[in-house]
């Protein structure tokens, strides 16, 4: 977090949670989340905790937000193919989050270098959309 009162770590299928001044210790909360392929800590004092699962086995990718007081919750998600790897993007206050995901072979054979898309979508669950998609 940024006044680094907690520090996050991702190990397979989970998001630990540390005390910022107490790293060797053990965590004190951890996300637990099967195939967790990335994350990202929104800024501010929201600390919501967004994370990303890629497309495993005809599954659809999926992006998650938790409320940081209770790692089980999940608040707001979206779900969407075409997606291996992603990058999270929080906006400064931590209230809304830009999903830019990525494939590296596009399937359809139209592009060399796989596709792109790009989703929005709000903390508390109240909106989400694409933005850019791969066709436009």
């Amino acid at each position: 977090t940024p006044d680094e009162s907690l520090a996050y770590y991702m190990v397979t299928n989970n998001v630990r949670v540390y005390e910022g001044q107490k790293l060797g210790q053990k965590h004190v909360d951890q996300l637990q989340l099967e195939n967790v392929g990335a994350f990202e800590v929104a800024p501010g004092r929201s600390n919501w905790i967004a994370a990303f699962v890629p497309e495993k086995k005809g599954a659809p990718a999926m992006v998650k937000i938790y409320a940081p007081d209770n790692l089980k919750q999940v608040v707001a998600q979206k779900s969407f193919f075409k997606a291996q790897d992603c990058e999270l993007m929080w906006n400064v206050s931590g209230s809304a989050l830009l999903v830019k995901t990525h494939t590296d072979v596009d399937l359809s054979g139209q592009s060399y270098f796989g596709t792109t898309n790009l989703y929005f979508l709000k903390a508390n669950g109240d909106h989400d959309q694409i933005v850019m998609s791969a066709d436009e």
